[in-house]
């Protein structure tokens, strides 16, 4: 979806991973995840 929109993701693997268990998890929510992703993306190229 980022890509086709001409963002990437620049977060590690690690980041990603504890913030995808956080909002499965019901502990981070809607509003924490949306920041998160808008600090974690720039515009491809």
């Amino acid at each position: 979806m980022l890509m086709l929109n001409g963002y990437e993701l620049t977060a590690s693997k690690e980041s990603t991973e504890a913030v995808v268990l956080a909002v499965a998890s019901g502990t981070l929510d809607r509003q924490a995840w949306t920041e998160w992703v808008k600090e974690q993306i720039k515009p491809l190229g």
